[in-house]
């Protein structure tokens, strides 16, 4: 018995994927394997599931996968959201809440995990509110916890489904910040209950999913993609 890390109830804690499994089908060869690129000796390199760790009870582990995780896939995967679009185009009729709450929950599942286990990736003050979004349903306002998705396009223009990096912490000068990819995209999280917008920001608020029910889609070659630089910079300091 241990704490499960959601609820805070003293139950059995199962193995519970940081990241869903089915966003790891991509990244699977004939032998249902894929490599991990990590310097961080608790990971294996050769893998045959996504990450996982002993972090939620039975109970919250399907909550978590019934509200946020089969909505995500269905209307995202299932449903290709991303293919149906053209670049820096809106994706409409999401669910506000779910979809947003999705990605908070992989967000904060990194966080609330031993830190030896995620490559140091700490929220320090902001893991507590947002645990409390996720066990609530709760996906605040449009501009508590925003994130937007960058759409990743190899040389083929094909999608880069089948790219997968963990969460690394960045700062741009007014907030924390974070960077994942995942589900085709590289999504950029700013770490602030409550971001205060300047006129400059307006272009990328209206990235941000909306209550409405919409986010806006931009694209960038995936050679581009930051989270790539931001997990080498994590790798250097594990080998130093």
């Amino acid at each position: 018995m241990s704490q499960c890390a959601l609820c805070l109830e003293e139950r059995m804690l199962v193995e519970s994927h940081l990241i869903p499994e089915y966003l790891f089908r991509p990244l699977y060869d004939s032998k249902h394997q894929f490599e991990r690129l990590t310097a961080n000796p608790n990971f294996d390199h050769s893998m045959n599931k996504g990450i996982r760790y002993p972090l939620l009870c039975a109970k919250c582990d399907g909550g978590i996968n019934t509200a946020y995780e089969q909505p995500f896939l269905k209307f995202w995967m299932e449903g290709q959201a991303l293919n149906r679009t053209l670049c820096n185009q809106a994706i409409k009729d999401l669910d506000y809440a779910k979809f947003k709450l999705f990605h908070l929950s992989i967000l904060w599942r990194f966080a609330a995990c031993d830190k030896r286990y995620a490559d140091h990736f700490d929220l320090g003050q902001h893991e507590e509110p947002l645990r409390l979004m996720v066990k609530n349903g709760d996906a605040g306002a449009f501009n508590s916890y925003p994130m937007f998705p960058q759409m990743l396009l190899k040389q083929d223009g094909s999608i880069a489904y089948d790219q997968i990096c963990i969460p690394t912490r960045n700062f741009n000068g007014r907030y924390l910040g974070a960077r994942m990819v995942y589900a085709g995209c590289q999504w950029s999280f700013i770490i602030s209950p409550n971001v205060v917008l300047e006129d400059k920001d307006a272009v990328v608020s209206a990235a941000w999913p909306h209550p409405f029910g919409q986010i806006l889609v931009t694209s960038i070659p995936l050679e581009e993609c930051r989270a790539h630089c931001d997990l080498e910079q994590v790798r250097k300091r594990f080998l130093s």
